[in-house]
């Protein structure tokens, strides 16, 4: 930065494939490393991602990914192009998260949700606790699917999901209850605002640490 020309007068590329942007990312899913973003690739997940999730004109979106990680999936340019607002957060907080997503400004746009995700926040809405208990299950299955370890806690816990999906599995029964969206939903559904605490933080982060290793 210190290097850079203040006076530097922005140009065109003359070729669609030139650098537009690097990120550096801390190594989810490897060694850290840089990554040189084109023009053609910003411009086309741009675009893409409005038309894929029907996203409309100045809507409101709570980002949550970094922008080291991937440009923010190239948000950072598709939310001005829908003449939007972008809303941040210093860190990963559940509670302030599920906060601002029942605030009407902020949530006006919960219809271009998938549906179970939209109907597991709705659930959310009107609980006056948390299931914890449901919390461990919901992260202990997220770790179990990634490959990640569980805290010596979960162990018992951990062990009795994989007979039971073992024995689901032999049996044949067909359940997706251990698939990445449905312990988000898990989560979610089970999730108050209202008692929201510094072990439930911890809880999603492990989950969300899975959800990278299996993006």
């Amino acid at each position: 930065l210190n290097t850079g020309d203040e006076s530097y007068e922005w140009k065109m590329p003359e070729d669609e494939w030139q650098a537009i942007s690097l990120s550096y990312t801390s190594g989810t899913t490897g060694n850290p490393k840089g990554v040189v973003y084109h023009h053609r690739g910003a411009y086309l997940m741009s675009t893409g991602s409005s038309v894929a999730w029907n996203m409309p004109n100045r809507l409101n979106f709570l980002t949550i990914v970094p922008m080291f990680h991937c440009n923010g999936w190239c948000y950072p340019w598709t939310i001005p192009m829908l003449n939007g607002r972008t809303i941040c957060l210093r860190n990963i907080d559940v509670k302030k998260i599920f906060e601002l997503i029942s605030k009407p400004d902020t949530n006006s746009d919960l219809n271009n949700y998938p549906k179970p995700i939209k109907d597991a926040i709705e659930k959310s809405y009107l609980n006056s606790k948390s299931d914890k208990k449901t919390f461990q299950k919901a992260c202990v299955q997220m770790e179990l699917l990634a490959g990640n370890d569980s805290l010596k806690k979960n162990l018992e816990l951990r062990n009795q999901i994989q007979l039971e999906l073992l024995s689901n599995k032999f049996n044949k029964l067909s359940s997706n209850e251990n698939s990445l969206e449905s312990n988000i939903c898990l989560f979610i559904e089970n999730f108050s605002s209202k008692d929201s605490t510094t072990a439930d933080k911890t809880t999603w982060n492990r989950m969300m640490d899975s959800a990278e290793s299996l993006i």
